[in-house]
């Protein structure tokens, strides 16, 4: 045991010492200005770039080594002029053994904080894959490969032993697509290990900037197998990919906008050559945002799209890379495609077997890009899209099928299309004073959006886009052009029971439109109840032809249309059984024009109560439907038919009507916006109404009351219908308040004017009034409410003759008959 340790001791001392020695023989052996010869000499024939460095000193510890300072290796000069690796100091080992011989042998090479260049040429070479290669021609866009010789291999001998980057920084310039894009790796540390038959083992860690994603290799290989070139090496490793934000990474390609923030996780398994790599493995983008700054939208202008997770099959082989299946989430629904990007001039994205299904398309129509044609509801769509990311609107191509619904449209463009397009289509409900729901002011509801399409160059295409609802169906066929928004499309457009079709044309923000409008109906009763409600009931047909043109946001139409056989039926509860009532008003012929917001009828001709009516009408359609007639003129119309048979009037005369004049009212407050002004005549005819038969039988005896003092009385007016030869009036309406000044009713033996006012929504009356039967005649001023009048007399003349106890008791006794 004890001479064991002996000789343990003792090879420990020699080899101490050797190492003494060989410490002490360094500066003796290694002869500075032949090693710097050598070390200058073998870098540059082994990488075939001149390789530069500004002295050489020799240290003994920690190791025996040569120092390098502010080495450079040159670029190849078809990349540029820089250098292609500069540091300020490099470290090579010397080996041990050999300086016991007194020979030196190169070990270890270690850089530390270097700074290397990677270049991409527009062919897509690399400035690397030169390394190693001599100044022999070469053909430009090719990389030499085959033959023997050793360019690479001894490359790889001048390691010796290992390569190691410490705290690295690689540039990475691709100059393929066109500008410059710029990359940054930092913190690199890197180990190339020798092997036998020139093998190297590869290991490291690095971060990629800008951003913060932390990349490391391990398991990694170089394998020259007699290749010439470095770029004709194999490789094999295994590449760790691990980061919280790509943002600034994605800006580089994408630029700053759309911005696309989130984390990235993911494993690849490289091969293939250094010049021709290939990976493979998953990688999963987490918690994905896109913002963007939309002009179009209201404030905040910067809108957000969050995407969730896309997990990737990934595979890269220069210059393609694809990812089968790519699957995520969008807006709540699921995206799953098979996905290939070609990294050429130009950046191509292909995706096949495209699936989107449940995708809440108004996260992405409204809140993100505000979309004047934007949609609600749950979204499928498959199919297929290519697209070359430079020229995005111009290159897009591919096919599919689309369902979305059920929804809202809620785009206003959408909606002022549809509110223009329905209303012409409804053009019957304009001409009475009404219109269909407002599509053009509230979300419209539907049950489904369906349409397959194709995309050529941007232009997309379809035959059968139809959007389905309860009381709308817009079909169309045509084509769009996303970049400039040109449209050329045959629209049908289906509410109630009016079809419109017609050529949609021009821009999406400003199309055109042009289209013969055949409208045909036996029955239009729901389709003004739409407007009107349930009464008055409007039953009657329609039929017609309208020519559509303008825009789609601003249309035109003009044409003939004709309602036929129109009835109104209403309750009226102050009539007598039965409580419903019909007015007949025969057919209703309407030379007719839409211009948004106005329909106009110019004229408009047709029959009531066996007369005739013509007029010139304007339908504005607003917040309120205004209707404005001119030119109003009825003629022989029997009006007992409207007061007496429909209306049930207490006021209520018979006799062919005369009337001319105009007319302007809002339609959701009648009796208090009507205005106008007119001639009025009737007769003759018969005082029918029992609240006028009434008031005339009073005033009657008033007047008559010097007859009634002397124990007599005119015949009882009240209580049977008063005949007259006409009744004649001037007048103007004001806020709904009739005014006239020379109101006169004329029969043969009775009389009656009247100044003042009647307001027609409270009934109210403030009339100067002259009665005259026989030879008396009394003045009186009416006021109250047609329904409860108050009347004062003036007595005649001949009654200040009278005994005034007299006149007085005939008064009284008159009173008390009028109660």
């Amino acid at each position: 045991m004890r001479g064991l340790r002996t000789w343990l001791l003792i090879g420990v001392g020699v080899v101490v010492l050797l190492f003494v020695v060989a410490l002490i023989a360094v500066p003796r052996v290694v002869d500075t200005p032949r090693i710097q010869s050598l070390i200058a000499t073998t870098l540059s024939q082994n990488l075939g770039r001149p390789v530069k460095f500004s002295e050489v000193s020799i240290s003994i510890l920690p190791l025996p080594s040569v120092v390098l300072k502010d080495l450079e290796v040159a670029e190849d000069p078809q990349f540029g002029q820089g250098p292609f690796l500069k540091l300020n100091e490099a470290v090579v080992r010397l080996r041990l053994w050999p300086l016991l011989s007194l020979r030196v042998e190169l070990g270890d090479f270690i850089l530390k904080r270097p700074m290397i260049s990677l270049v991409q040429a527009p062919d897509g070479r690399w400035n690397f894959t030169t390394l190693g290669v001599h100044s022999e021609p070469r053909p430009t866009g090719r990389t030499r490969s085959g033959g023997g010789g050793g360019g690479a291999v001894g490359a790889a001998g001048v390691l010796g032993g290992r390569l190691k980057i410490e705290s690295g920084v690689v540039t990475y310039e691709t100059r393929a697509r066109g500008a410059a894009a710029h990359y940054r790796v930092e913190g690199l540390d890197l180990a190339v290990t020798g092997g036998p038959q020139g093998a190297l083992t590869l290991k490291g860690d690095a971060k990629v900037k800008p951003g913060d994603v932390a990349v490391t290799i391990s398991d990694g290989s170089l394998a020259m197998n007699g290749a010439r070139t470095l770029a004709d090496a194999s490789v094999r490793a295994t590449i760790t990919v691990e980061g919280k934000e790509i943002r600034e990474l994605i800006a580089l390609a994408l630029g700053p906008e759309p911005a696309i923030d989130g984390g990235v996780k993911g494993t690849l398994t490289l091969g293939g050559t250094v010049g021709h790599a290939k990976a493979n493995g998953e990688i999963e983008l987490m918690n994905l945002v896109v913002t963007q700054t939309r002009p179009a939208c209201p404030e905040p202008k910067k809108r957000s799209l969050a995407l969730g997770n896309v997990k990737i099959n990934a595979a890269w082989e220069a210059p393609r890379f694809t990812g089968r299946p790519v699957t995520g989430s969008v807006a709540g629904g699921s995206l799953t495609t098979n996905a290939t990007v070609t990294l050429e001039q130009a950046i191509h994205v292909d995706l096949t077997e495209l699936a989107l299904k449940g995708v809440a398309i108004e996260k992405v129509l409204v809140d993100f890009l505000c979309q004047g044609y934007a949609v609600t509801g749950p979204t499928d769509d498959t199919g297929s899209l290519g697209v070359r990311l430079d020229d995005l609107w111009h290159t897009l191509n591919g096919q599919g099928q689309l369902k979305i619904g059920p929804g809202r449209v809620v785009g206003s463009q959408a909606r002022a299309a549809l509110g223009n397009l329905a209303r012409v289509g409804g053009a019957v409900a304009a001409v009475l004073g009404s219109e269909l729901p407002n599509l053009g002011s509230s979300p419209v509801e539907y049950d489904s959006i369906t349409a397959s399409y194709t995309i050529t160059n941007g232009v997309v295409t379809t035959r059968d886009f139809a959007l389905s609802g309860r009381t709308l169906k817009i079909t169309a066929a045509g084509s769009y052009a996303l970049a400039s928004g040109a449209l050329n499309l045959d629209v049908g457009v289906a509410t109630g029971r009016a079809e419109l079709r017609g050529k949609v044309t021009g821009t999406a923000s400003d199309a055109s439109v042009r289209a013969k409008i055949t409208v045909e109906g036996k029955e239009i009763r729901e389709l003004i109840a739409l407007a009107l409600g349930p009464e008055p009931a409007i039953d009657g047909g329609v039929k017609g032809t309208l020519t559509l043109g303008g825009t789609v946001g601003h249309a035109k139409a003009n044409g003939e249309i004709e309602l036929m056989n129109l009835v109104v039926t209403q309750t009226r509860p102050a009539c007598p059984e039965p409580k419903k009532r019909s007015l007949a008003l025969g057919n209703v012929k309407i030379n007719a024009a839409w211009e948004a917001p106005r329909f106009t009828g110019r004229p408009v001709t047709g029959s009531v109560a066996g007369g005739s009516l013509t007029t010139n009408a304007t339908v504005t359609l607003e917040q309120a439907i205004h209707v404005d007639l001119t030119e109003l003129a009825l003629k022989g119309v029997a009006i007992e038919k409207v007061l007496v048979d429909f209306l049930c009037q207490g006021y209520a005369v018979t006799g062919p009507t005369d009337d001319t004049g105009s007319l302007g009212v809002r339609l959701d407050d009648l009796w208090h916006t009507l205005n106008g002004q007119g001639q009025l005549k009737i007769g003759p005819g018969r005082v029918v109404g029992s609240q006028a038969r009434a008031a005339l039988g009073n005033l009657a005896r008033v007047g008559g009351a010097v007859a009634a003092v002397l124990g007599s009385e005119l015949p009882n007016l009240g209580s049977s219908p008063v005949e007259y030869d006409s009744i004649t009036a001037s007048y103007t309406i004001t806020n709904g308040v009739v005014t006239t000044r020379d109101f006169a009713l004329s029969g043969r033996t009775l009389k009656i004017t009247a100044a003042g006012s009647y307001a027609l929504a409270s009934g109210a009356l403030n009339l100067d009034v002259g009665v005259a039967t026989g030879r008396a005649e009394l003045r009186g001023k009416v006021t109250g409410t047609a329904s409860a009048p108050s009347v004062r007399v003036a007595p005649p003349t001949a009654l200040r003759d009278v005994d005034p106890t007299k006149v007085e008791k005939g008064l009284e006794d008159l009173l008390k008959r009028f109660r």
